[in-house]
């Protein structure tokens, strides 16, 4: 094993931490609905809800824009229609969607939080900050603490990402994708052993995790337990379709042999 192969092992790491984290709730269940008049934004929402049970995103966003031609000020519809934005990427609607929701609702944390994802996508990284920042404000919990560690561990300030990142396990277990990045940070500060354990975690609870598991070989191989290193980049290979990260892999098993 070469020294610079084993000056890498950080930058590995970093690269598929970002792939980590995903906080998207889920639209309650809609409840039984009484005759009445169809043409108000909450009725519309109610379709838009019923839509989405079923996977028919564009559906529920044509119904949220109906609705909001009838009541442009509805503050769940907005917030709904946002989301959606955010998530096919369309962030100049999303962010004036969310802008609005929150001028009618200027304590939602979760409308913080998504508005400071759109900033993050959009490279807008000390508004991110603040979005994310006051969300935690308004409601100091996991998601919002593991935003906030993500969004320093993507800013290279590792302690501060290390500090909300043990905020939100004080608060009760973390999911594997929440100890990844656990596993990334501890990494990226040079605390192999501890973001070996991180690691380890997250593939007992799941193990097809394949980052995760990416990871943990290269974490093995700053601790020099490279035959354990070969045994789970040999085990991935097969299991890994992204053309980048098979290539990482490859390269890591040459370095190691």
């Amino acid at each position: 094993m070469q020294k610079k192969s084993l000056q890498r092992i950080p930058n590995l790491i970093a690269l598929t931490a970002g792939l980590a984290l995903s906080f998207w709730a889920c639209v309650s269940a809609s409840k039984p609905r009484t005759a009445r008049d169809q043409n108000t934004a909450s009725y519309q929402y109610e379709l838009a809800s019923v839509a989405l049970k079923y996977g028919l995103e564009d559906e529920a966003v044509r119904y949220l824009e109906f609705g909001l031609t009838l009541e442009p000020e509805h503050q769940p519809s907005l917030f709904l229609l946002a989301s959606l934005q955010l998530k096919k990427k369309d962030y100049v609607r999303a962010e004036e969607n969310f802008r609005r929701s929150l001028a009618l609702k200027p304590d939602d944390a979760e409308a913080h939080t998504r508005l400071g994802m759109v900033f993050r996508e959009t490279g807008a990284h000390d508004r991110a900050e603040e979005e994310f920042l006051k969300a935690y404000s308004l409601n100091p919990n996991p998601t919002t603490a593991l935003n906030l560690a993500q969004h320093f561990h993507d800013r290279g300030d590792l302690e501060q990402a290390l500090d909300y990142v043990e905020r939100a396990r004080g608060q009760g277990p973390l999911s594997a994708p929440a100890l990844n990045l656990r596993g990334a940070i501890l990494s990226r500060l040079g605390r192999h052993a501890e973001a070996a354990s991180a690691f380890e975690q997250a593939l007992s609870l799941d193990g097809k995790n394949i980052v995760a598991a990416f990871n943990l070989a290269v974490t093995y191989i700053g601790l020099g337990r490279l035959g354990e290193a070969r045994v789970l980049l040999e085990d991935l290979l097969p299991r890994v379709e992204d053309p980048d990260l098979r290539r990482k892999i490859v390269e890591t098993l040459d370095a190691i042999k």
